[in-house]
């Protein structure tokens, strides 16, 4: 049996229906958690509170407290139906942390193989995760230093840290809304969020404090990483999509680069 844990914002009908679409389509899941920004109970369901000020991890590890189960922990616009609950359990006995195909996304995997990697939006996808137990507690649960985004950059550093191996299974699918939620942000945010990810990443492999980790931005891990990112951002300028994504990288690499 596998529970789900689920972030929520059902602040008008249109989101409070994504939420209740989520929950529905989980029918075959075990018990289910609604960590909710609003004033509102989701009848049946297991509704707590959102933590304040908001943090997407301090929701997924407040939830992880009403589990029993090894864990689906996943956005409200993730809908379930298509999802093999029974498929995904077995595997999670091989592959302890588990993301499965989004969308008929296939990124030239082949459908129905598993495949281990800790690439973001190709192995790894933070709207949607299963696993175990153990790795929640093995890990010390999601790290909080970053708010949401890049939260499942965060968790594949910390899963890389603890010796732990993540997959994507390519037999079964979800679907995902993408951002249905959260809506736009603009670009001095997205910036300021990549900075929070990296400062958590110094402090999560060398064990600075968040006062000097900024310091530290030049190490060749880091430079690793955004090129990695412009790599990936040019990519997807090819294909017309997230065009405002190449400055942005390339404005936070050039600062990076310079910090003594």
């Amino acid at each position: 049996m596998i529970d789900l844990v689920i972030v929520s914002d059902a602040r008008d009908a249109r989101l409070n229906q994504l939420t209740d679409t989520c929950l529905w389509s989980a029918h075959n899941s075990g018990r289910k958690i609604v960590i909710e920004s609003q004033d509102i109970v989701f009848e049946g369901i297991t509704t707590v509170p959102q933590p304040k000020p908001f943090n997407y991890n301090k929701c997924l590890n407040l939830g992880f407290k009403y589990t029993e189960n090894d864990i689906c922990f996943a956005n409200n616009d993730v809908d379930f139906t298509a999802c093999d609950w029974e498929k995904v359990e077995e595997l999670l006995e091989t592959y302890p942390s588990l993301c499965v195909a989004e969308n008929n996304a296939h990124h030239g995997f082949m459908a129905d193989k598993v495949y281990h990697g800790y690439k973001i939006g190709y192995h790894l996808t933070g709207w949607c995760i299963f696993l175990k137990r153990w790795v929640f507690e093995k890990i010390g649960g999601f790290n909080t230093d970053v708010d949401m985004w890049f939260s499942d950059d965060i968790y594949a550093e910390q899963l890389q840290k603890a010796g732990i191996k993540h997959h994507i299974y390519m037999g079964t699918i979800i679907e995902h809304n993408a951002s249905s939620t959260l809506g736009q942000k603009d670009n001095e945010f997205y910036e300021s969020e990549l900075v929070k990810f990296l400062k958590a990443k110094q402090k999560l492999w060398c064990n600075f404090n968040e006062d000097v980790a900024v310091k530290y931005l030049t190490l060749q891990r880091d430079y690793n990483q955004l090129q990695n990112l412009m790599e990936y951002l040019k990519d997807e300028n090819e294909k017309g999509e997230l065009e405002k994504w190449g400055k942005i990288g390339e404005k936070i690499f050039n600062f990076l680069k310079n910090i003594k």
